[in-house]
């Protein structure tokens, strides 16, 4: 009886386990809040990456922390997991913020993050992935999300913040690629492209989430900045991107088409370009990763403006004020080698509204 009755008890007990090691992330060396900014300046710098694979050497990372902006964004892919075991999902965020480098840029910069595919759980996974909502537990967790955000409150980790005073402030909006995003289609086999194709209908946000995106977008800024997981721009390279669902994809583009200036910043790909809308400023900035670089080779996107970056780099947007606005923003690519490419994404013009800014070429 008692060893028939055994693996039941296992069983039963295994949930209680996992929850331990949930909970252990936050007494551990990341139980601390995260730093807030210490004064009602305007941002003038902010980092952007992702994908960092735990377990496996980061020098670019050492560089980051040691160049710390007033602001990181981790743009997913900030563990490689995938499947159903809490313990070994929580174990992986250990082994991550277990890195020095990490815990020092986290003392010396206003750190956020949203998840992508590997830190969600299911490669390349939707609202399909039946752990969603633990894997959840464990990210907000992780990342020091206080029991008291909205992102404990409902379905999904998208939120939105503001960085400086009112006049000169710059919106934040951070997207859920994951929890709502409806399954791909997948085409016929093509070298040198990855296996998806633009499906004739689905979703990526889901109706909550757009009805609370057209409604932040609303809100005055300075400037915007659009986090996405995957690539918004770019297209017609077959792996994951917001042209697998073209009118999701139109939809935000005629979202974000207002006055305020905005940018688009994007992971998941492992390789670092700069693509822009024709006849619009909009920009799409993709980085990464830190320490996962894809194998060299061609890859389609006509949009892509200056040179592909196959080797670990991080995304940095420097934002230079006038006395009351916005004067220019630029846009840089760093590798281990130094500046990978930089460009002036936004200037204000002098023949236009005092609201507006321009795009100009790349320095």
């Amino acid at each position: 009886m008692l060893r028939r009755s055994l693996p039941a008890f296992l069983f039963s007990v295994l949930p209680f386990v996992a929850s331990l090691f949930t909970a252990s992330l936050a007494t551990g060396p990341f139980a601390q809040a995260a730093p807030e900014l210490r004064s009602p300046t305007p941002l003038t710098s902010l980092a952007f990456t992702s994908c960092l694979k735990q377990g496996e050497p980061a020098p670019l990372l050492q560089h980051l922390s040691e160049n710390a902006p007033e602001l990181t964004l981790f743009l997913g892919d900030t563990i490689y997991y995938t499947g159903s075991s809490e313990a070994e999902r929580v174990s992986a965020y250990r082994s991550q913020f277990s890195r020095p480098e990490l815990k020092s840029l986290w003392k010396r910069s206003r750190v956020f993050s949203v998840w992508d595919d590997n830190d969600y759980g299911a490669v390349d996974g939707g609202r399909e992935y039946t752990e969603k909502n633990r894997s959840k537990e464990s990210f907000l967790t992780a990342w020091r999300v206080p029991r008291s955000d909205e992102r404990w409150k409902r379905d999904g980790i998208y939120f939105s913040k503001f960085i400086g005073p009112p006049d000169r402030r710059v919106q934040l909006i951070f997207l859920d690629t994951r929890t709502f995003r409806s399954p791909l289609t997948k085409g016929e086999a093509r070298p040198g492209f990855g296996p998806y194709i633009p499906g004739s209908s689905g979703e990526i946000l889901g109706e909550t989430q757009w009805r609370w995106l057209t409604e932040t977008v609303k809100a005055p800024a300075a400037f915007r900045i659009i986090v996405s997981s995957i690539q918004v721009l770019s297209e017609g390279h077959g792996y994951e991107c917001w042209g697998n669902f073209p009118d999701e994809r139109k939809r935000l583009l005629a979202l974000l088409s207002g006055e305020t200036p905005t940018v688009l910043v994007s992971g998941d790909r492992h390789q670092g370009e700069f693509s822009k809308l024709p006849n619009s400023p909009l920009w799409d900035l993709t980085t990464g990763g830190l320490n996962r670089v894809r194998t060299p080779g061609p890859e389609e996107n006509p949009l892509r403006v200056g040179p592909r970056t196959l080797e670990a780099n991080y995304g940095v947007l420097e934002l230079h004020w006038g006395a009351d606005r916005l004067e220019e923003v630029i846009a840089k690519r760093i590798g281990l080698s130094g500046v990978l490419q930089q460009e002036i994404i936004f200037q204000r013009s002098t023949e236009r509204t005092p609201s507006s800014l321009t795009p100009k070429t790349a320095r």
